[in-house]
């Protein structure tokens, strides 16, 4: 069987980025109807031992309404990149996650220091266009 990749475009304003530590959103879910389907979490001041220190992603996977009261387990491949602008081109940092079997007990993966606060102060290109943009 062939592999298909789900992406979310998720974007992180001014006022998200103002969350108090601790705090999270979510982007939109996205993958197929009535199948497993996934969302970001992202802790824009960060959260646990990385609090005020870096952006804290990670992956969630849902599983399909059937499943949702009963014991499922998923295995999935899924990365997250945070986009960067610079001289006019688009690059991108990215974490691969490899593949992860999740579960009922842990529906989530990622990284709790995916990307350091202070690297994207330092360098400009992170916010030009006025938000950050993980995919």
């Amino acid at each position: 069987a062939s592999a298909h990749w789900y992406t979310v475009d998720f974007r992180l304003g001014e006022a998200d980025l103002k969350l108090a530590k601790g705090e999270y959103i979510y982007s939109h879910i996205a993958g197929p109807p009535h199948s497993f389907r996934f969302r970001l979490s992202v802790y824009p001041r960060g959260h646990g031992d990385f609090e005020a220190i870096s952006i804290s992603a990670y992956i969630e996977i849902l599983p399909p309404p059937d499943l949702a009261t009963s014991d499922w387990a998923c295995k999935a491949r899924f990365e997250i990149s945070m986009l960067y602008e610079y001289l006019d081109e688009l690059w991108n940092f990215r974490r691969e996650g490899g593949v992860f079997i999740f579960t009922n007990k842990v529906s989530d993966q990622g990284w709790c220091n995916f990307l350091s606060l202070d690297r994207i102060a330092r360098e400009p290109g992170w916010l030009k266009a006025g938000c950050l943009r993980l995919q």
